[in-house]
């Protein structure tokens, strides 16, 4: 007899390696935007499939013990602490990461608003631009770093092209 009673129960109860949270990426986000990041670290798998962050459980990609994927989508402006876990609700102590979360990038103009098929230097004005090392411009096909000026300007060396006309795009983490 056990307790009193005559029979036991037995459940199995799963025990896995506490995984860690090293870094994401990227690392800056916009509001209101799906954005899907990398959420490096170690010991990812069979029960560790999920991104925490801000309150929200996302079920992510397995990428490797490693890698996880996960789409994350923020509504306030500033920093939300990504974690990884599993969707029955348990979740990890080893290792936060604070991710920053801006307003969108609005373009305004640039200056100046044509150049030589050689390329060159371009300002963008608009408003919303971050101090990211993933600060970048696209134009058209062609993607390149930006340097950060303020939160309203933001500098990109255009690449040489053909003649015509090119959107340029600006964007803090280099995805959205």
């Amino acid at each position: 007899l056990w307790q009193g009673l005559s029979e036991r129960s037995t459940f199995l109860f799963s025990v896995f390696a506490d995984p860690t949270v090293t870094s994401v990426h990227p690392d800056t986000l916009s509001t209101g935007v799906s954005t899907v990041v990398d959420v490096f670290g170690s010991g990812f798998g069979a029960f560790v499939d999920s991104c925490w962050y801000g309150g929200n459980v996302v079920v992510g990609e397995v990428v490797s013990d490693r890698l996880l994927r996960c789409p994350i989508v923020s509504g306030t402006v500033g920093v939300i602490n990504v974690q990884v876990g599993n969707k029955e609700g348990v979740q990890s102590r080893g290792g936060v990461v604070g991710v920053t979360v801006s307003d969108p990038i609005h373009v305004d103009f640039l200056r100046p608003s044509r150049g030589p098929t050689s390329g060159g230097l371009v300002t963008v004005f608009g408003n919303n631009f971050a101090r990211s090392s993933l600060l970048s411009c696209r134009a058209g096909d062609a993607e390149m770093l930006g340097s950060y000026v303020s939160s309203s300007t933001m500098m990109c060396l255009l690449p040489a092209r053909i003649a015509g006309n090119v959107s340029v795009e600006a964007s803090n983490n280099g995805v959205d």
